[in-house]
């Protein structure tokens, strides 16, 4: 059982959509999955889906959208529907599909309990409303809500944050899945210059600074941002610095978009960019080096040896003569020379995420009772 305020055909939640979706698509043929969720995307809007009863999803996972919420006695009802005695949180702070669920689950017999924070453990994350969040925090734990919960960490620097927050707590390392689809596309030449960045527009991506690289750029380009922001204070710095560009950067934001859209998008890309702050896992980032696309990135995140496969360029995040620089080469790079970094950002990519290897790590987690 999965609760989640948010599932496909919602995309602008970004990540986590395409973590639990891509789960259900990898592990279709070892667990049967039921997925409680909202029938609205991350800005309210509603999808267009059958609200308020089951239906089966892409990949035969048995979904139910609410819009209503979550209600003690629809989520004993999935319970007893599916028969599950695993459910899986997929948000630290989620008001209807965390924390009402912890409360109306306290005590209950029989039942194994994951929750995956999401990367909303990670310093920067949990530094935006941080002193609602350490309420938060300390009203789950010291009511008991969190008492048979086991964590699941998307890697080791996860587990750490975790941990400092919450040191007696049992915590997995799962790698979050992506969508692995991408590896099906290819390019076959190199594109004209051209950048994309698919990334919400905010201070723990770092967007401003982002800005500030575009500006310095001498390679005419055109650039892409797919991506939004939740922080208007933050979006009307952004816009007075878009006003900085130089006028051979040619930039256009799309907003929040689907994966058919940011796909056309990579595949027409010379370069990917995100200057990013750190990242839990990254999607976006692996999407990118999937299709063939070489990056330049911040770290920490799950890629920080992508300069060391030729597969682009892991920069500290303040630095601009560094970002600079990385995106030029890329931006200048000759046919035989970006094609070369294209097929190491494909094969990179494949040795960060091993179906069979995924698939068994679950397992092991998930079938060890």
């Amino acid at each position: 059982m999965i609760l989640t305020d948010w599932y496909s055909p919602a995309f602008k939640a970004g990540g986590p959509i395409t973590s639990i979706y891509s789960t259900c698509y990898l592990l279709k043929d070892h667990f049967n999955f039921y997925i409680l969720t909202s029938n609205t995307d991350l800005d309210g809007s509603r999808i267009d889906v059958k609200a308020d009863t089951w239906i089966m999803g892409e990949n035969g996972e048995n979904i139910y959208y609410s819009s209503e919420g979550l209600s003690s006695s629809l989520l004993k009802a999935a319970l007893k529907k599916s028969q599950s005695k695993d459910i899986w949180l997929n948000s630290m702070f989620s008001i209807q599909f965390t924390i009402k669920p912890l409360f109306y689950l306290k005590g209950t017999p029989n039942l194994r309990v994951f929750l995956s924070p999401r990367g909303m453990l990670h310093p920067q994350a949990f530094g935006q409303k941080g002193l609602k969040k350490r309420v938060a925090l300390y009203l789950m734990y010291y009511l008991g809500m969190l008492k048979k919960v086991e964590f699941i960490a998307s890697n080791e620097l996860e587990k750490r944050y975790i941990s400092i927050k919450l040191p007696t707590k049992k915590v997995h390392i799962l790698p979050n899945i992506p969508n692995v689809n991408f590896w099906q596309e290819s390019i076959e030449a190199a594109p004209d210059p051209s950048l994309t960045v698919v990334s919400r527009i905010a201070p723990e991506k770092n967007s401003l600074f982002a800005l500030e690289i575009l500006k310095s750029l001498f390679t005419p380009c055109d650039v892409h941002w797919i991506g939004e922001s939740k922080n208007k204070q933050y979006q009307g710095l952004f816009d007075e610095k878009l006003h900085e560009l130089p006028s051979h950067i040619n930039l256009t934001l799309h907003g929040s978009q689907n994966k058919v859209f940011i796909k056309e998008k990579l595949l027409k890309s010379k370069v990917f960019f995100l200057p990013t702050l750190g990242e839990n896992f990254g999607q976006a980032i692996f999407e990118a080096l999937a299709i063939g696309v070489p990056v330049v990135i911040g770290k920490p995140t799950a890629f920080n040896k992508a300069e060391e496969a030729g597969a682009g360029f892991v920069n500290n995040p303040e630095d601009i003569q560094s970002n600079v620089i990385a995106l030029e080469t890329i931006l200048k790079e000759n046919e035989e020379a970006w094609l070369t970094r294209s097929k190491n950002a494909k094969e990179f990519s494949k040795q960060i995420i091993q179906p069979s290897e995924l698939i068994n790590q679950y397992k092991l987690i998930w079938f060890n009772k």
